[in-house]
C-alpha cells in the first residue's frame, strides 16, 4: 500500500520518496531559468570583461588591456562572477558594518520633537537657541538637525531650496552701507513691472531711475529673460545725459547671465538689493507707481509694441521735462541736471 503525503512540498525540502522533476531540481538551476532581472550599467560593463575573458582563452593580460583595466579589479571579479547569477556583478553596498549609535539622550529628543512640532518653521539653530532658554537644555544646533533628519522631519525640498538660495546670497554684492549717490549718474536703479494685458498678453515694463537726478528711461519688452535687460540696459546706457557708474537691481532672473555679464563688460558696478526688501529700491519702485497713476490709468495699452516703445518715449520725455517734482523744488528732472552741470561742471 502506497501512502501518499498531504503536504504540499515545496522547492528545496529535504523529503525522501520520489516526487516530480520540478521538485527534484538543484536551487541553482532553478535560477538560471527564472527571469533575470535587468542589470545596471556597471553590472553589464563587468559582464563584458567576463565574456571577452572566456572567449579569448582566459588570457586576464590581454583582457585587462583592452579594457583599460588593472589584473588586481579583474580578479576580484572573476572570484565574484556566477555564471548562474549575473547580480554577483552588481556593486556591494559599502556601508560599515557597525555604525554608530545616536547618543543624544531621549527626552532631549522628545524636547527637540515637541518643539519642532509646535513650531515647525523655525530652524535648527532657533530650536537649540529655545531649547536652551526655556528648559536648559543645551544642544547644539548640528544635533538638533540630525535628530530632525533621523525622524523626517525636514521638508527636504523646502531644504533644497534654502541651501541653493544661501548659496547665491552669498556671492551677491550688495550696495556699501552709508552710500550716497553723490553726483549724476552713481547709481542708477532698475525694476521691472509685469503687465497683464486686456487681450491676454503679457509684457514687461522695465524702468531706470538716477537717483541724484531723478532722470528716468523706460522700455517695453515681450519676455522677461536676461537678454531683454541686456537690451534695455544698453537703451538706458545711451539715453542718459551722463555716464553711469553703478545699478541696482532686485534679485530677478532677469537680472542675471547676460545682464551682469553686459554690466562687467562696460565697467558698471551692479548692486543687488536684499531679498524680500523692496524699500532699499524705493525710487525705482516710487516711479513705477508713478507710471501706472499717471499714464497707464489713463490711456489704453497699444496693440502693437512698436506703438508701446514709442508711448514709453513720449512718457520718458513729459517725465524728464514737463513733470515738476517736488523732492526737485518743483524742478524737472533736465532743469535740475542741467543747474548741477553749470554749478559743478558737466560729467
Amino acid at each position: 500500500m502506497v501512502i501518499r503525503a498531504h503536504k504540499k512540498w515545496t522547492r528545496g525540502d529535504c523529503v525522501s520518496g520520489p516526487f516530480g522533476y520540478r521538485d527534484a531540481r538543484p536551487p541553482s538551476f532553478a535560477r538560471a531559468h527564472e527571469p533575470p532581472s535587468p542589470l545596471l550599467k556597471g553590472a553589464k560593463r563587468r559582464l563584458a570583461w567576463m565574456d571577452f575573458y572566456e572567449s579569448h582563452g582566459r588570457n586576464a593580460a590581454l583582457t585587462c588591456r583592452h579594457f583599460a583595466i588593472v589584473r588586481s579589479t579583474l580578479y576580484r571579479w572573476l572570484a565574484r562572477y556566477d555564471p548562474l547569477d549575473l547580480s554577483s556583478l552588481e556593486e556591494r553596498s559599502r556601508a560599515p558594518r557597525k555604525r554608530r549609535e545616536p547618543m543624544t539622550p531621549m527626552p532631549v529628543v522628545d524636547a527637540i520633537l515637541a518643539l519642532r512640532t509646535e513650531r515647525p518653521a523655525w530652524s535648527k539653530y532657533k530650536i537649540s537657541v529655545v531649547l536652551a532658554r526655556d528648559s536648559g537644555t543645551v544642544v547644539s544646533a548640528s544635533t538638533v538637525g540630525r535628530v530632525l533628519k533621523r525622524y523626517g522631519r525636514i521638508d527636504k525640498k523646502r531644504s533644497l531650496k534654502r541651501v541653493r538660495a544661501a548659496r547665491g546670497r552669498a556671492s551677491r554684492h550688495r550696495r556699501p552701507k552709508g552710500f550716497v549717490a553723490s553726483g549724476p549718474g552713481a547709481l542708477v536703479q532698475i525694476d521691472t513691472k509685469h503687465l497683464n494685458l486686456p487681450w491676454s498678453e503679457k509684457r514687461f515694463h522695465f524702468e531706470a531711475i538716477d537717483l541724484a537726478t531723478r532722470m528716468k528711461v523706460s522700455g517695453i519688452a515681450k519676455t522677461g529673460s536676461s537678454r531683454s535687460a541686456e537690451a534695455f540696459l544698453t537703451h538706458a546706457l545711451a539715453s542718459f545725459p551722463f555716464p553711469v557708474k553703478a545699478v541696482q537691481t532686485d534679485n530677478g532672473s532677469e537680472y542675471a547671465h547676460l545682464f551682469a555679464q553686459a554690466c562687467e563688460s562696460v565697467g558698471i558696478e551692479h548692486y543687488l538689493s536684499y531679498p524680500r526688501c523692496p524699500k532699499q529700491n524705493a525710487w525705482v519702485e516710487r516711479v513705477i507707481q508713478t507710471t501706472q497713476d499717471e499714464y497707464y490709468r489713463y490711456h489704453e495699452y497699444p496693440i502693437d509694441i512698436a506703438d508701446h516703445v514709442v508711448l514709453c518715449a513720449l512718457l520718458d520725455r513729459d517725465y524728464n521735462e514737463v513733470r515738476p517734482h517736488q523732492s526737485l523744488g518743483y524742478l524737472t528732472p533736465l532743469e535740475y541736471y542741467r543747474r548741477q552741470a553749470d554749478v559743478h561742471g558737466s560729467p
